[in-house]
């Protein structure tokens, strides 16, 4: 007792040394770890127990100069350049929306804004430095409290435009559709959740999915639906790819194509004149140029007049109105840039959301732990699906309605959500490195094996390591 003790108090002051406190635990499990070995080598040398760890703890050296070396090497990776970038992105709109973009009808309102935009700041500073594996550790919560509070809004939300929405205040005119790009996090933690499970697990993960899907479908649209589904597809895949799950890896994909097959089979037997319509006018809204590709002739003719710097000119046929496109600060933002400032501000903004989205997935594929890899990857895929939809979308390609531009077009709530889900991506590459993922180790042998008459179930088969 008195042993455990002296180790004990060594870990102890040694952790008193280092500052950030998230990495005294497994600083103190490495400790214990080497200096256990370290006394088990005595005790075979014949040394009593005593005199191991009296050796163990001399060899160790002076614990507070342990800790203060210990402290250099372990501290957050800032990411003070990508906060400055968000931050950067976030002013931009700001600015756009306020001093570019004119709209009697709907004009900006700045103050409510700057609110939404300094209360999103904090939301991602909060994120940032929370712990992103709550994620993990309260997956079941996380998801049922997310399930009730979509199902119960929806119970409640009046329907604007055909799409429900839910009041929460004077600052958020709060759209269900924006309950999409949270899921893809949620599921996450259901993915650390079921990791255990071998086949049981990818069995009740797609019972998920299809779940979150169709709550997607009921709050959103068939096309975001269809988002959340291929993210949702390729975060399972890459959790099978890296061997979280004890499972042989081509079963394990043959089930997720499956999966994915049956999904979409289902859907376009119940909507494939709908589907097949769509994707048509999405191609060539002329063949319903008064109908449903109205909006996308429109945005097509405006675009062929746009110059490459400065303002372009509107066909006579919609020059009865400063601008014929409705909510140009949120839905149709880009195509009014083009139309009055030319393809360059295009370009520029393209430019800055590539490079914000490329260095996103370079820190992504730098993660060593799979949780903080699928979180960051998860936040990654949700942006790159929404920032290619909305550039579609005011390009003339009408599949999916968007919800906003990231950080950019108009709307406090998702601006809200956006910072927190890149606050909450900037907190796994701040911390990943001192996460420690425990996979399910699938050794050689049989689970089940009979042997000189004997039946032996062995249990060490799927073990954590």
């Amino acid at each position: 007792m008195e042993s455990i003790d002296k180790i004990k108090e060594f870990k102890e002051e040694v952790c008193k040394q280092i500052r950030w406190k998230r990495v005294h635990e497994p600083v103190a499990r490495e400790l214990e770890a080497h200096m256990t070995d370290q006394i088990d080598n005595y005790l075979r040398q014949g040394d009593s127990e005593e005199t191991a760890v009296y050796k163990t703890i001399l060899d160790m050296g002076d614990p507070v100069d342990v800790g203060t070396q210990l402290d250099r090497i372990h501290r957050p990776k800032s990411q003070i350049s990508m906060i400055i970038f968000t931050i950067s992105m976030l002013l931009i709109g700001l600015v756009i929306q306020t001093f570019l973009v004119h709209d009697s009808a709907y004009p900006v309102n700045l103050p409510k804004q700057i609110v939404a935009a300094v209360l999103g700041i904090g939301i991602l500073f909060l994120a940032y430095y929370g712990d992103f594996t709550l994620l993990g550790r309260y997956s079941k919560v996380l998801l049922i409290a997310t399930v009730t509070i979509s199902v119960g809004m929806l119970m409640v939300a009046p329907e604007i435009n055909g799409r429900p929405y839910f009041f929460i205040s004077t600052l958020f005119t709060f759209s269900l559709s924006c309950i999409s790009l949270v899921l893809p996090l949620t599921l996450t933690g259901i993915i650390f959740a079921t990791r255990k499970y071998g086949y049981i697990g990818l069995f009740l993960l797609n019972l998920v999915i299809l779940g979150l899907t169709f709550l997607t479908y009921k709050t959103s649209s068939i096309g975001n639906a269809a988002f959340f589904f291929a993210t949702a597809i390729i975060l399972t895949c890459t959790a099978i790819y890296k061997g979280w799950y004890p499972v042989n890896k081509k079963v394990g994909y043959i089930i997720e194509v499956l999966t994915s097959i049956a999904a979409v089979v289902v859907v376009f037997l119940q909507y494939s004149y709908f589907i097949i319509n769509h994707l048509q006018i999405v191609m060539n809204p002329g063949m319903d140029a008064y109908g449903k590709g109205y909006f996308g002739v429109m945005i097509r003719e405006l675009l062929h007049n746009a110059r490459f710097v400065g303002k372009g000119v509107i066909p006579e046929v919609y020059s009865h109105s400063s601008f014929p496109l409705p909510s140009i600060h949120s839905d149709y933002l880009l195509t009014y840039l083009i139309i009055n400032w030319g393809w360059l501000f295009f370009c520029v903004l393209f430019v800055v959301f590539a490079v914000f989205l490329i260095r996103g997935f370079q820190l992504t594929f730098k993660q060593k732990s799979l949780l903080g890899f699928l979180v960051s990857l998860a936040v990654m895929l949700t942006l790159t699906f929404e920032t290619c939809n909305y550039i579609a979308w005011n390009l003339g390609f009408m599949l999916v309605s968007p919800i906003t531009l990231p950080l950019i077009s108009y709307g406090n709530a998702a601006l809200c959500i956006h910072l927190f889900l890149i606050g909450i991506m900037l907190s796994v590459f701040r911390s990943d490195f001192i996460v420690s993922d425990y996979r399910l180790q699938n050794p050689k042998g049989n689970l089940i094996k009979w042997e000189d008459r004997c039946l032996t179930i062995d249990f060490n088969k799927y073990r954590a390591d």
